[in-house]
């Protein structure tokens, strides 16, 4: 591929400290769409100057996505002199990420709350797994058809990133995040009127679904517009939003249940959520404008099937697609695992808790060990070490002690995964419509979020010679999945990037 003779300065703070000086505006509602331009301007970018696209990293351009990553000069250096051949990590000036600021730690703000309370209702949903087959519904629902509930709503969600994220490249991220909170909000408040199971499948599965697939991906997305240099941790911190958003709806919502009921407590949840929703759309806001187009333009472009044509792309999603699967298993059957075993009655919920709370450590520390090690690196361990937590630890315990360790490791590992696939998609896609590739990538997670739990219900038996007794076929189908996935991660790192053993990548 030919490389541009012009290089570009940008000029960066030595320090991490931002700047908290400069003016903080809060976006419109309804952002300004851009002057009408060349048909051939992408409609997530309204600089005609910007010629990046994916086709700088086709293969048959660049035999080696590899050879995108150059090592950057040290973070002392005062100057970092960017061309084409480090586009693809960093952001050509005038668009570079400020790194800092009071509008960069506002959406950061913003993000934790939409990952608090979109990921936190998903996260906790294995309260509902555990409570609906033995009230409301007893008799009258298995535990595979409750599990279908928690994964209709967060297949949905995943189903129509590709959808929402074009949607908010398009018309604006605030925007989508304000109308995703109102379909998610309508969801749960409907949801508290359900008297059969169908009903909760309509509103808490499917409406609640399509609020946080619209709402969710323009809000992580937009920290990568703010951030290049400490980009994986500033995304750390907004989506531990997710595990203290489970920790607090695992927990609130089981007290409620046990005190109010369904109908009350879902409509707390609803309310709570409304709330902390329209303060993250407040606070939100994006650097790049938008260009509307008619919605039908919008959709029919909204798979950017240049990315297909690159090495990463295709491993990448393989091992995306599978991960579900396999990690959110024990989000959805530990507390039931726990009843099976005869355990005190809140050890599902404590247990919940450790993940939650383990799962905040982890997006934080992974994304900062990850600025440091490499987004890809860390990964590739992430997925690994949560297969093996698996396969190691919960499939030969059903002691207390041995789940806690089994849980504080699942949950720093889930929580190394939730914060890094943003930045790993930045790092080998870019920037530059950034909401539509996360989109993509978290549609292929669609098919394991509705089929992944149900499957793995199938696999409960009465008894098993093995300690986690009939849940051992269960626990073995998740680890077996989050193995392969590492597999397909460890392809994209070994042999499309760099066969070195260590490289920071």
């Amino acid at each position: 591929m030919s490389t541009s003779s012009s290089t570009f300065t940008d000029s960066r703070p030595n320090s991490f400290l931002p700047d908290i000086t400069d003016d903080f505006q809060l976006e419109p509602l309804f952002p300004p769409t851009c002057s009408p331009g060349a048909d051939d301007v992408a409609a997530n970018d309204c600089d005609p100057n910007a010629v990046l696209t994916t086709k700088d990293l086709l293969v048959e351009e660049s035999p080696s996505i590899g050879s995108k990553l150059p090592d950057l000069p040290p973070a002392a250096t005062d100057e970092v002199v960017l061309t084409r051949e480090t586009a693809s990590l960093h952001d050509l000036p005038p668009n570079a990420a400020p790194d800092g600021g009071l509008s960069a730690i506002l959406v950061v703000v913003a993000s934790f709350l939409t990952n608090f309370c979109i990921l936190g209702i998903q996260y906790s949903f294995g309260i509902y797994q555990k409570y609906l087959p033995n009230a409301e519904f007893k008799g009258r629902a298995t535990a595979a058809e409750v599990s279908l509930v928690g994964s209709v709503s967060f297949g949905v969600m995943n189903l129509l990133g590709v959808y929402s994220g074009r949607l908010a490249d398009v018309y604006g991220y605030r925007l989508m995040v304000f109308v995703g909170t109102l379909i998610m909000v309508f969801g749960l408040a409907l949801s508290a009127f359900s008297t059969e199971l169908w009903h909760l499948m309509v509103t808490q599965g499917l409406l609640v679904g399509i609020g946080c697939s619209v709402a969710y991906f323009p809000g992580v997305a937009v920290n990568a517009q703010w951030w290049d240099r400490y980009r994986s941790l500033a995304t750390g911190i907004a989506v531990a939003g997710a595990g203290v958003g489970g920790l607090a709806f695992a927990n609130g919502s089981e007290v409620l249940l046990d005190t109010v009921g369904l109908k009350w407590t879902l409509l707390i949840t609803a309310l709570a959520t409304l709330v902390l929703q329209l303060v993250a759309v407040a606070l939100l806001k994006t650097r790049f404008p938008t260009r509307s187009r008619p919605l039908r333009e919008a959709l029919s472009n909204a798979i950017d099937w240049q990315l297909f044509k690159t090495r990463a792309f295709p491993p990448l999603i393989i091992g995306v697609f599978l991960n579900p699967f396999g990690y959110l298993i024990a989000y959805y059957f530990i507390p039931s695992y726990c009843q099976a075993q005869g355990l005190a009655d809140t050890s599902g919920a404590m247990l919940l808790t450790v993940i939650n709370i383990t799962s905040v450590v982890g997006r934080i520390a992974v994304g900062f060990l990850a600025d440091r090690w490499g987004n890809v690196n860390c990964y590739f361990a992430s997925t690994m070490f949560a297969a093996i937590s698996c396969l190691g630890i919960w499939l030969w315990t059903a002691a207390i002690p041995g789940l806690v360790v089994f849980a504080a490791v699942f949950g720093f590992c889930c929580g190394g995964l939730a914060s890094l696939m943003p930045s790993v998609t930045a790092q080998l896609f870019g920037t530059k419509g950034l909401a539509t590739s996360i989109g993509l990538i978290y549609s292929a997670e669609a098919v394991g979020h509705l089929a992944g739990p149900p499957l793995a219900a199938l696999l409960i038996r009465d008894d098993s010679p093995l300690p986690s007794r009939g849940y051992a076929g269960l626990i073995a189908y998740a680890g077996v999945f989050s193995l392969a996935a590492g597999v397909c991660l460890a392809y994209v790192r070994y042999v499309v990037l760099d066969r070195t053993v260590w490289k920071k990548l």
